[in-house]
């Protein structure tokens, strides 16, 4: 009789361990359910509280708008060379440093020699025509 308590009571422990050591709630890698596109539009669109809020919202979408199209028009000799200087200035810099580094000195980097052959520096032909119509397009858009 004892045995079999024992041999029960042994089945038990091992039953509510078993239970215990596969069920989820204390492991550390919990499953998330999937993010549906309600909640993801409600985290990336953004909310405002007065006209101010939205008038600042759209001036830093501009502000990037206007960086992201200077550096697209930018030649890579020419990024190379405004990226350099900045980063002898601020080791870990932004794309605003880039671009404000390139409108204060637009004259001197756009008249900065364009290599014909350089192994370090990709070029093509027309960067040197790219760079110079540059100043034109910022003038004109801005």
């Amino acid at each position: 009789m004892r045995k079999k308590i024992l041999l029960c009571f042994t089945a038990m422990l091992a039953c509510i361990l078993t239970i215990h050591l596969t069920s989820c709630k204390g492991s550390p890698t919990k499953q998330t359910e999937p993010l549906d596109s309600i909640n993801v539009t409600a985290v990336v669109e953004p909310t405002f509280n007065s006209v101010n809020e939205f008038e600042k919202y759209v001036q830093q979408l501009r502000d990037k708008h206007f960086n992201d199209s200077i550096l697209s028009k930018m030649s890579i000799f020419t990024m190379d060379n405004v990226a350099s200087v900045v980063q002898r200035k601020k080791p870990t810099f932004t794309i605003n440093d880039i671009v404000d580094e390139y409108l204060n000195n637009i004259d001197v980097y756009e008249n900065l020699p364009v290599p014909t052959s350089n192994t370090n520096t990709q070029v093509t032909v027309n960067s040197s025509k790219q760079d110079t119509t540059l100043k034109d397009t910022i003038n004109a858009e801005y």
